[in-house]
């Protein structure tokens, strides 16, 4: 009897509805105060530690690495403003702590199993092409702003935390990788992410719906209303970082749709999530959403085994999207719709101001940048963490925070990324770049890239790709 359970534990931590409960209970805690999300990550830190001692598959801990972070709960009965500044002062901090507490017990379990795994030994040998792109831009984030006035010790803090959790990731992921089958685990996933955001920003919309707050005025229009960006703003994070959550899961959902056999469904999974990525309202998130939904649409039109399938999908949605599109515009006239889903200043004043501000710090102090301290706003506009004072350009960050070396570590890293893709090109490997090219395609006009729940995904599918390379996978 006892190896019975045993057994069954096993394949339930080995099998796929082992994300899919944590994922539910994610959802759950996300959307509730303490009473609920503190016993919640209670019960997930117990799924992690079982899982350290029964997961026979080194895989089974990048379900909790890439949703952890989802399960923080709402104890401000308004939820959140719109401001990452503020987020601290919305939380019950007694109830915070221990969420962080439990965190870093689970977080010991898990990575004691992965190290007496070897991941970072015996799965992490042969030749990395990603390895002098990353190297460099540790290089660059430890030497941000040195030489220059601007430069403070909290910089060197900073460049750490970047440092550290790009490159501990990404040798983390590339060891655990043992077979072919992890490419559409992964994906799954991803999708299961993004479905978390989905699925708590649903429940909020409700919520908001029933209190007949949802709908508020247009900031440019008396007539036009739209959803609130506040009902988006989650206890972890903003709405323009849930927007970004919601969409990363599209490209990863599209490749499941050119492989599997229920493609049709993953489609609809990705279609749904460009739906919902108006109520969060990030610019960069929509157009994002939108370009890649398209591209995966094409792709799975001429590739994979469900072409049938997703050209039908993709004549309907063209229909739709179009005649939505054209009834909205004769209805409403096209600056409205463009300023629903607030397109028309996506690059507005505001940002072509602080990629101006990064051009001159960069001449004044070309070889390593001011550093992040300096950042694009003077002192007293400044909020509380380093992420809003950012120049909110992955290119103007690079250069300006990070001066000659910055741009050349990203130039590097962005032409090894390239050659991986293109080496052996094929599709299914297009399709698996289109994830770290979705963040680093947000991070043009924001700061996706220098999130660390973000650089979770983009290290994850940096490993993915390299593997797809190799003739076979290590066993």
């Amino acid at each position: 009897m006892k190896h019975r359970i045993f057994d069954a534990m096993s394949r339930f931590f080995d099998s796929a509805w082992y994300p899919a409960v944590y994922a539910g209970v994610c959802v759950i805690s996300g959307v509730n105060g303490k009473a609920v999300y503190v016993p919640m990550a209670c019960v997930l830190a117990t799924m992690i530690i079982l899982s350290c001692f029964f997961a026979k598959n080194k895989r089974s801990f990048i379900a909790p690495v890439l949703m952890s972070f989802y399960c923080i709960g709402i104890d401000h009965p308004n939820g959140f403003s719109d401001n990452n500044a503020q987020l601290l002062g919305y939380y019950d901090m007694d109830g915070f702590l221990a969420v962080i507490a439990v965190g870093v017990v689970a977080a010991v379990f898990l990575f004691v199993r992965l190290f007496r795994l070897g991941v970072f030994a015996r799965q992490n040998q042969g030749k990395s092409p990603f390895l002098w792109g990353i190297l460099l831009m540790d290089a660059a984030f430890l030497l941000n702003g040195i030489g220059s006035p601007h430069w403070q010790p909290v910089n060197l803090i900073y460049g750490l935390l970047f440092a550290g959790v790009l490159t501990f990731f990404y040798f983390l992921f590339r060891g655990c990788l043992t077979g072919e089958e992890d490419r559409e685990y992964i994906c799954r996933i991803v999708v299961l992410m993004s479905l978390i955001a989905f699925c708590q920003l649903l429940i909020r919309g409700v919520q908001w719906w029933q209190e007949g707050t949802f709908w508020v005025k247009m900031y440019n229009s008396d007539i036009i209303w739209t959803p609130s960006r506040m009902i988006a703003s989650l206890g972890w994070g903003i709405a323009t970082s849930v927007g970004g959550i919601l969409v990363l899961g599209i490209p990863a959902a599209m490749y499941l749709a050119t492989r599997s056999r229920k493609g049709w469904l993953w489609c609809l999974l990705a279609l749904a999530l460009t739906v919902m990525s108006l109520i969060p309202g990030s610019r960069s998130s929509i157009v994002s959403a939108v370009a890649f939904m398209i591209a995966g649409l094409f792709l799975g039109c001429f590739c994979g085994g469900n072409k049938i399938q997703l050209r039908r999908m993709t004549l309907a949605f063209v229909t739709v999207f179009v005649a939505g599109i054209w009834i909205l515009v004769l209805k409403y006239g096209f600056s409205n719709v463009i300023g629903y889903v607030r397109l028309d200043k996506i690059f507005g004043d505001s940002r072509l101001n602080l990629w101006t501000t990064a051009w001159e710090d960069l001449k004044n102090a070309p070889l390593f940048g001011v550093g992040f301290e300096k950042g694009a706003f003077p002192i007293e506009q400044r909020f509380n963490n380093v992420f809003s004072n950012m120049y909110h350009g992955i290119i103007p960050q690079f250069y300006g925070a990070m001066g000659i070396l910055g741009i050349c570590a990203l130039v590097k890293h962005l032409f090894d990324l390239g050659k991986t893709v293109f080496h052996r090109f094929s599709a299914e490997k297009l399709l698996l770049a289109a994830v770290p090219g979705m963040i680093l395609a947000m991070s043009m006009v924001d700061n996706f890239f220098f999130y660390a729940n973000y650089q979770f995904v983009y290290c994850l599918f940096l490993a993915l790709i390299e593997k797809t390379d190799e003739k076979r996978f290590a066993q």
